[in-house]
């Protein structure tokens, strides 16, 4: 709304000229110059809230780039010469320290697990992130023990699983046949020991995660799918890849941003703007439910059709 009355600013001037009594009504230039300044602070976050959050939710590995870019815009209007940016920037910079330090780990991982970014990409947001230089070397090195502990956690339950499933699938009876049936021959077990004697068999002496983080990075690629990348390098790295779809599908909010401003305008209109919060609450998760509830869909905008709703 700014943006658009920052177009019309020659337009309020010279409407007025023609129309004294709207004279009173046309912003002074202290402002227009208030309303630039705002817009260009909110700018930022208007370009992020597109990229994190929307119908289709972007993967966690894109996050951390973009909560640099909040923490960076917040930090420069913290000393604005402006008094109004700088209050409204000191108080953004509260609650980004209350919320940062309670998803900061999801979103350093899920930036590691693309392949086009790695460590690179903590090593270049960390400095802005922790200001101090001792921190930023910290919490790198805490990202790398987190990420280990998370991979072998999953080691262990993909472990687990192979364990169950073979014990399921194989009786005692299948068992004892194929013990019998499979004894090796003796001459087949010396050449096996010349061989590894002779160094022709190499134990394996990387993890997966350990093989991922030493390989080149991707090129950056502004269509790269990291979702697809792991879905086509499961068999390369068949434990990580698990992994790495747990963690790039988590979003960074569980509430879309359209639902805040679309569905809020369509609920309160001028015919219901006495609304009481409450209400206005169970009017919105009233809505979802049914929609949970009978798997109903939203329509998009391009969409006319209507949808009914039987209830026996």
């Amino acid at each position: 709304m700014l943006s658009c009355a920052i177009e019309f600013k020659d337009a309020f001037f010279i409407y007025s000229t023609s129309d004294l009594e709207f004279k009173e009504y046309v912003p002074s230039p202290g402002d227009w110059e208030r309303v630039e300044g705002v817009c260009s602070f909110l700018e930022v976050f208007s370009d992020v809230t597109k990229v994190v959050s929307g119908s289709e939710y972007s993967t966690s590995n894109l996050f951390l780039s973009e909560i640099r870019r909040v923490k960076q815009i917040i930090d420069i209007r913290a000393i604005d010469p402006n008094m109004h940016i700088r209050e409204m920037a000191r108080k953004m910079e509260l609650k980004f320290e209350k919320y940062w330090g309670e998803t900061n780990l999801v979103m350093s991982i899920g930036a590691v697990l693309d392949p086009r970014f790695k460590m690179i990409l903590p090593k270049f947001c960390f400095p802005t992130l922790y200001p101090i230089a001792s921190d930023s070397e910290k919490n790198l090195s805490y990202l790398r023990n987190a990420l280990t502990d998370l991979y072998l956690e999953y080691c262990k339950e993909d472990k687990d699983a192979l364990t169950r499933n073979e014990s399921s699938e194989v009786s005692s009876s299948d068992a004892n046949f194929f013990n019998e049936q499979r004894e090796t021959p003796k001459g087949i077990n010396d050449f096996e020991s010349f061989i590894r004697e002779s160094g022709g068999i190499i134990e394996p002496t990387k993890s997966e995660l350990e093989e991922y983080l030493s390989e080149n990075i991707i090129p950056p690629n502004s269509k790269f799918d990291a979702l697809a990348w792991w879905k086509a390098n499961a068999s390369k790295f068949p434990v990580l890849s698990k992994m790495a779809s747990d963690v790039l599908s988590i979003p960074i909010s569980t509430v879309a941003s359209e639902s805040t401003f679309s569905a809020g305008s369509r609920v309160i209109e001028p015919h219901r703007s006495c609304l009481k919060p409450k209400t206005v609450d169970v009017l919105l998760c009233g809505a979802d439910w049914v929609r949970e509830l009978y798997g109903l869909k939203k329509c998009k905008q391009n969409e006319d059709k209507e949808i009914v709703v039987h209830l026996d």
